[in-house]
């Protein structure tokens, strides 16, 4: 079977909330098409929507060697980051993603998240970033 269909399948079992199948279909297209960051960006989601954060992470993680620009991967991450105090890192992702998408408000809300995580708010961050309201 080629990749692309266990992707369609894993996207059907997505809809049908069968997550750990979904999974299942998604590694298998990684596997046979492990090139295409595709794979492993929608078993990044999966990982997430079924708390397995440090996949998550390592499935972004490949996302963005494949294709550093994913502003969607560069956001997750950020995110993720975000949730395991990696503040500096979290920051670097969220930043290269607000240079494609500057008004994105998904962005800006992660970015207002970390600045209320921290006791005081990175003074290296851009001013757009620290004066969101």
């Amino acid at each position: 079977m080629q990749a692309a269909n266990f992707r369609l399948q894993g996207d059907e079992a997505l809809k049908a909330k069968k997550y750990d199948s979904s999974i299942e279909l998604y590694t298998s297209a990684v596997d046979i098409e492990p090139d295409n960051y595709l794979n492993y960006y929608k078993r990044a989601s999966l990982y997430l929507i079924r708390g397995r954060n440090d996949r998550a992470l390592r499935d972004l993680n490949q996302v963005l060697k494949l294709n550093p620009g994913h502003t969607q991967s560069l956001i997750r991450r950020g995110k993720l980051h975000l949730g395991f105090g990696s503040f500096e890192a979290a920051e670097r992702d969220l930043r290269k993603a607000l240079v494609d998408s500057p008004t994105n408000n998904i962005i800006l809300e992660a970015v207002r998240a970390g600045n209320t995580t921290t006791t005081t708010p990175p003074s290296h961050m851009p001013p757009t970033c620290t004066s969101v309201h």
